[in-house]
């Protein structure tokens, strides 16, 4: 997983947050899994609402190895804290939580 580094400086408003997780899927395809990031606003510790969520394009598929990356500008200036949430796709699935394998990163 390949995220900004906070020990080296904080991403500044407007300037891009750009991430990259690699996952091991093998008898998958990129199609099967989905890679989302989520974000909210951190008051006194606390994320109380998700103020923005964006799902990870695929960008690479390789010896059951799948690469899910994304990039976008920050439009809320304050100290944000995000997971990744991992999670099965299909057409007969309604929900994302509805299957008992969503992992969080």
């Amino acid at each position: 997983m390949k995220v900004p580094d906070v020990n080296k400086g904080f991403i500044k408003f407007g300037e891009h947050f750009t991430a990259e997780i690699s996952l091991n899927i093998p008898g998958l395809s990129v199609d099967d899994v989905g890679v989302e990031i989520l974000m909210g606003n951190k008051t006194n510790g606390d994320v109380k609402k998700i103020d923005f969520s964006m799902e990870l394009d695929p960008t690479g598929f390789k010896d059951g190895k799948a690469k899910y990356t994304c990039s976008f500008p920050l439009k809320n200036a304050g100290v944000h804290d995000y997971s990744f949430r991992i999670f099965p796709k299909h057409p007969d699935l309604k929900y994302r939580m509805d299957f008992a394998l969503v992992k969080w990163v």
